[in-house]
């Protein structure tokens, strides 16, 4: 019988503009409308194999309620949202996790 472990290596409140509120583990960055890049801090990253990454907007206020979340490398998560209505990116405030998946 497996077991899987969970060890959580960045969290985070990040608001439209890319700053980030609380968390730990990561620094991020907006660098156009909608698109942001999280940068794991612990110099090993994730891989994608390994990892579960959760993210969502945090606001009532945010039209954003589709994402897209894609590994540019296994210290840098990219995410990107876009506007329900119209489909084009727009930037949200939003919240993430990102755990190392461990089988025993």
């Amino acid at each position: 019988m497996s077991v899987v472990l969970f060890d959580t290596v960045a969290w985070g409140v990040v608001n439209a503009a890319g700053n980030l509120l609380f968390g730990r583990g990561a620094t991020v960055s907006r660098f156009g409308a909608g698109l942001y890049d999280v940068t794991l801090s612990d110099g090993f990253g994730v891989d994608s194999n390994e990892a579960m990454i959760n993210v969502s907007p945090y606001s009532l206020a945010s039209t954003s309620s589709a994402f897209d979340v894609a590994a540019s490398s296994d210290l840098v998560k990219r995410f990107a949202f876009f506007d329900s209505t119209t489909g084009a990116l727009a930037d949200s405030e939003f919240h993430f996790s990102i755990e190392r998946l461990r089988l025993l």
